[in-house]
């Protein structure tokens, strides 16, 4: 099962806000993931490619943590906060496997994944 720290890191990190303890919650909680599915979740070491691929698998970026990053990591966000995903130097094989990431309630394969995702996005101290 492939799987490496510098592929699971949390929101805060990517966009600049730091470390804290649910860093590794979530950390861990992707972990979780990949042991029960025996895929990896993000599969990439472009750090905006990775916050898309984490919008695919958990929905949007909370508000709180956006207003926040948008300030730290400009070039990760257009009109305001929306991520600024594809940028126009995005490529064809990143839009596709983008597109290729599954949601977690499809990667666990169960209809409402709602405890696992407020355990892994959930316990984030920006919201």
């Amino acid at each position: 099962m492939p799987t490496s720290n510098d592929i699971l890191y949390d929101t805060l990190l990517i966009t600049g806000l730091g470390w804290s303890y649910p860093c590794d919650a979530y950390s861990l909680g992707c972990i979780l993931v990949e042991f029960y599915t025996g895929m990896a979740l993000f599969q990439t070491h472009d750090n905006l490619e990775h916050l898309a691929m984490m919008e695919m698998v958990m929905g949007k970026m909370p508000e709180s943590v956006a207003r926040e990053a948008v300030n730290h990591k400009p070039e990760f966000f257009k009109e305001g906060r929306k991520l600024n995903w594809p940028s126009p130097k995005t490529t064809k094989q990143s839009r596709k496997d983008v597109r290729a990431t599954r949601s977690l309630q499809v990667c666990l394969a169960i209809g409402d994944a709602g405890l696992v995702t407020e355990y892994i996005i959930g316990n984030n101290p920006a919201n």
